[in-house]
């Protein structure tokens, strides 16, 4: 099935989020509201910082330019990850990942309204003191 990540959709009914292993990551906004292009539902394990990300442009001259979306969210969960390894050592991927979402904080992200949708849990990336 082709990707549906940013599109406003079930994460279940799609990649990466449908695939075994991987951490299904929503995105916020800089007041810690669901972004209205995010994904949500029961596949979701948890959100992190993707409206409006300032990434460097690939162009002459360089500089940045502000992108959003899942895919700027993925990569600070990932970064969250290198800091576990670079403070505990090598491990298991799904020590790491258990971590992650257990030092998270729950209940501060503003879900957005969808009617007859299966909840998203409402659990924010934080570094958790590394």
């Amino acid at each position: 099935m082709p990707s549906r990540a940013g599109r406003n959709a079930d994460a279940c009914l799609g990649s990466p989020a449908d695939a075994a292993g991987v951490v299904a990551v929503a995105h916020t906004d800089s007041e810690d509201r669901a972004a209205q292009s995010s994904d949500w539902g029961p596949c979701v394990q948890l959100y992190a910082p993707g409206r409006e990300i300032e990434i460097p442009f690939p162009a002459i001259g360089g500089g940045f330019v502000k992108a959003s979306g899942s895919s700027f969210a993925a990569p600070m969960v990932a970064g969250v990850g290198a800091l576990y390894k670079s403070t505990y050592g090598d491990t298991y991927w799904q020590t790491i990942s258990n971590w992650i979402k257990d030092k998270s904080t729950l209940d501060v992200v503003q879900p957005k309204p969808k009617p007859n949708a299966t909840p998203t849990i409402n659990r924010l990336l934080i570094t958790g003191g590394l």
